[in-house]
Protein backbone atom coordinates (compact mmCIF):
# COMPACT_ATOMS: atom_id res chain seq x y z
CA UNK A 1 0.00 0.00 0.00
CA UNK A 2 1.32 3.38 -0.96
CA UNK A 3 0.57 6.13 1.70
CA UNK A 4 1.45 9.80 0.90
CA UNK A 5 1.69 12.97 3.07
CA UNK A 6 -0.69 15.84 2.33
CA UNK A 7 0.14 19.00 3.52
CA UNK A 8 -1.54 22.31 2.46
CA UNK A 9 0.59 24.85 0.88
CA UNK A 10 0.21 28.18 -0.54
CA UNK A 11 2.12 27.63 -3.31
CA UNK A 12 3.96 24.51 -4.91
CA UNK A 13 7.40 24.45 -4.49
CA UNK A 14 10.58 22.69 -6.10
CA UNK A 15 10.64 18.47 -5.79
CA UNK A 16 13.50 17.50 -3.88
CA UNK A 17 14.51 15.87 -0.98
CA UNK A 18 12.12 13.11 -1.74
CA UNK A 19 9.21 15.93 -1.66
CA UNK A 20 6.98 15.91 -4.62
CA UNK A 21 4.52 18.93 -5.05
CA UNK A 22 1.06 18.12 -6.87
CA UNK A 23 -2.28 19.66 -7.09
CA UNK A 24 -5.53 16.84 -5.83
CA UNK A 25 -8.16 17.14 -8.08
CA UNK A 26 -11.60 16.41 -7.33
CA UNK A 27 -12.88 12.90 -6.46
CA UNK A 28 -14.36 11.08 -3.25
CA UNK A 29 -12.59 10.11 -0.35
CA UNK A 30 -13.42 8.05 3.13
CA UNK A 31 -11.54 9.81 5.98
CA UNK A 32 -11.20 8.97 9.17
CA UNK A 33 -9.81 10.93 11.67
CA UNK A 34 -7.31 9.22 14.31
CA UNK A 35 -6.37 10.90 17.99
CA UNK A 36 -3.10 10.27 20.05
CA UNK A 37 0.09 8.08 19.91
CA UNK A 38 0.84 6.75 16.20
CA UNK A 39 1.69 3.10 17.73
CA UNK A 40 -1.94 2.03 17.04
CA UNK A 41 -2.88 3.81 13.88
CA UNK A 42 -3.30 0.57 12.13
CA UNK A 43 -6.87 0.29 14.13
CA UNK A 44 -8.27 3.33 12.25
CA UNK A 45 -6.87 2.01 8.85
CA UNK A 46 -8.44 -1.29 9.91
CA UNK A 47 -11.78 0.60 10.56
CA UNK A 48 -11.53 2.50 7.66
CA UNK A 49 -11.21 -0.37 5.18
CA UNK A 50 -13.45 -2.57 6.95
CA UNK A 51 -16.21 0.04 6.27
CA UNK A 52 -15.03 0.61 2.18
CA UNK A 53 -15.32 -3.14 2.40
CA UNK A 54 -18.85 -3.27 3.91
CA UNK A 55 -19.93 0.09 2.25
CA UNK A 56 -19.23 -1.52 -1.35
CA UNK A 57 -16.42 0.51 -2.34
CA UNK A 58 -12.73 -0.08 -2.67
CA UNK A 59 -9.57 2.15 -3.38
CA UNK A 60 -9.20 4.60 -6.52
CA UNK A 61 -5.56 6.11 -5.65
CA UNK A 62 -2.87 6.38 -2.47
CA UNK A 63 -4.06 6.49 0.74
CA UNK A 64 -2.98 10.16 2.29
CA UNK A 65 -2.34 11.05 5.84
CA UNK A 66 -2.85 14.40 6.82
CA UNK A 67 -0.82 15.65 10.04
CA UNK A 68 -3.10 18.07 11.72
CA UNK A 69 -1.59 18.23 15.35
CA UNK A 70 1.87 16.62 16.77
CA UNK A 71 4.47 17.00 18.66
CA UNK A 72 5.27 20.64 16.61
CA UNK A 73 1.88 22.02 18.05
CA UNK A 74 0.64 20.06 21.29
CA UNK A 75 2.82 19.09 24.27
CA UNK A 76 0.10 15.60 25.07
CA UNK A 77 0.36 13.23 22.46
CA UNK A 78 -3.59 12.33 23.78
CA UNK A 79 -4.06 15.57 21.64
CA UNK A 80 -2.12 14.44 18.43
CA UNK A 81 -4.14 14.19 15.35
CA UNK A 82 -4.17 13.10 11.88
CA UNK A 83 -6.99 12.66 9.41
CA UNK A 84 -6.50 9.28 6.80
CA UNK A 85 -7.80 9.66 3.18
CA UNK A 86 -8.39 7.39 0.95
CA UNK A 87 -9.91 8.04 -2.49
CA UNK A 88 -12.62 5.65 -3.45
CA UNK A 89 -15.02 4.74 -6.04
CA UNK A 90 -18.46 2.02 -5.89
CA UNK A 91 -17.10 -1.02 -6.88
CA UNK A 92 -18.80 -2.68 -10.05
CA UNK A 93 -20.45 -5.97 -8.10
CA UNK A 94 -22.63 -2.74 -6.02
CA UNK A 95 -23.52 -0.80 -8.73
Amino acid sequence: MEVEYAEAVTEPQENKNGFIFKTLTGGTVACVEHCGTYENIASAYAALFKWLTVSGYQMAGAVRERFIHGAWDRKSVADWLVEIQIPLHKREDTL
